[in-house]
């Protein structure tokens, strides 16, 4: 059993369409279960279409409407030539229903996030559906899968969680019984639903995290995840020039890799592959014979010093109304309020007086979190930081002139700094 991940990049055009299909191809000998993301930036795309259509702008909303739209349509009709026309009716009810939640938006001015989840979900299901048809037409029998009937969520929209029973039962009883009997099944990463069937979304670049919950929940002997990278390195390469390509990663260190900025992989991806020790293989879809990184339990490469900046970043030092010391009290109300704003801590350092945390710039969550303490606490919010780490440290010298927070442990250091 193995389950593959394509990612954007993989499915952004025709040629890459193709390249997908014959990579499929090499592995069909096993039950096989492909998730598939949004082609190339069409989420972005989406999400500026629902930014339009709040703002009323009724014809810069239709242009961005008819641009997702020929986008999508251009792919098919390279791929299929003369035989585009049931693939296009195919994916025409989609755009229908899009077409009018806009109208929605644009009659009411805003929308609730569920309505914003269901706008998001039609990336991955157009995309995958030119896949599915496209692998059909390219001789490779295959079963397209709505992943909303499957996997199962919270209503938290826009940063969904699984209800791992109610998904591992639908994946028993509707996913496997596919496999079994030999079908490639081909769905969608990133988007849910709940148990009522309303869609969710689990978060931007939740696709591996959807490839990892379907890996963990199939037993798969692996999952192997597509990229425009040929392995992960140890920096980001927007941010550091000098890198190394990591060929082993130990799960302990892709979680805190992922958590503390590294953008290869979504941050969730990990724990569902490490419950059932399955390996995660990254490998890229433009250079075939690079050997790609492979991520499982302990190696020794976890020794390679990692430097990683997760950007976009927010202190909040709280104090109480009167000056008086921290106590386990008030650490529990401000755990709770965090809790209530839906914010997660990046890193905390307390003091005798004061409580430092530093969490992602989501500014309707932090004004939120401030208003639930403001009756007996003092926050002092500080903007555009970033937050640099390094996993591994030897000997490593650091500016401290720009650093707001600085903390060390045995191997790694993190320091919150002003954004460069």
């Amino acid at each position: 059993m193995l389950v593959i991940k394509f990612g954007g990049a993989s499915v952004k055009d025709a040629k890459g369409m193709q390249n997908v299909v014959n990579i499929i191809k090499k592995y069909t000998t096993e039950p096989l279960l492909i998730v598939v993301s949004a082609m190339d930036k069409t989420t972005n795309a989406l999400e500026k279409l629902t930014h339009l259509a709040t703002q009323g702008n009724r014809n810069e909303t239709m242009k961005q409407l008819e641009k997702i739209k020929s986008f999508h349509k251009n792919i098919v009709i390279q791929l299929f030539n003369e035989n585009s026309n049931p693939i296009l009716s195919d994916i025409e009810p989609y755009f229908e229903e899009l077409n009018k939640i806009v109208e929605g938006i644009l009659l009411l001015g805003d929308y609730p996030n569920r309505i914003f989840d269901r706008v998001m979900s039609y990336g991955e299901l157009i995309s995958s559906k030119i896949l599915f048809s496209f692998c059909q037409f390219s001789d490779l029998e295959t079963h397209w899968l709505d992943v909303r009937k499957i996997l199962i969520t919270d209503a938290h929209h826009r940063q969904a969680s699984i209800i791992q029973h109610l998904t591992e039962q639908k994946i028993q009883y509707e996913v496997e019984p596919l496999l079994n009997a030999g079908q490639v099944v081909i769905t969608q990463g990133f988007i849910a639903a709940t148990n009522e069937g309303h869609t969710t979304t689990l978060g931007r670049e939740g696709s591996d995290y959807s490839a990892a919950i379907f890996a963990e929940a199939l037993n798969a002997r692996e999952l192997l995840i597509w990229k425009d990278v040929p392995a992960i390195f140890n920096a980001d390469p927007r941010y550091f020039n000098e890198l190394t390509a990591l060929q082993h990663i130990s799960y302990k260190n892709a979680i805190e890799m992922t958590f503390y900025g590294a953008t290869v992989l979504h941050p969730k991806t990990i724990k569902p592959l490490c419950n059932k020790n399955i390996p995660l293989k990254v490998r890229s879809f433009n250079e075939l014979e690079t050997i790609g990184t492979t991520i499982q339990s302990g190696n020794p490469q976890d020794t390679i010093p990692c430097f990683l900046i997760k950007p976009n970043q927010t202190l909040l030092i709280i104090t109480r109304m009167e000056l008086s010391f921290i106590n386990s009290t008030d650490m529990q109300e401000v755990m709770d309020a965090l809790s209530l704003a839906f914010l997660s801590i990046n890193l905390i350092q307390l003091s005798a007086t004061s409580l430092t945390l530093c969490v992602d710039n989501q500014t309707d969550d932090i004004q939120l979190f401030q208003s639930s303490l403001a009756e007996n606490y003092l926050i002092k919010i500080i903007h555009q930081l970033q937050l640099r780490t390094t996993l591994n440290f030897n000997n490593i010298d650091v500016d401290y002139t720009a650093v707001l927070l600085f903390q060390k442990d045995e191997k790694n250091i993190y320091l919150v700094e002003r954004s460069q």
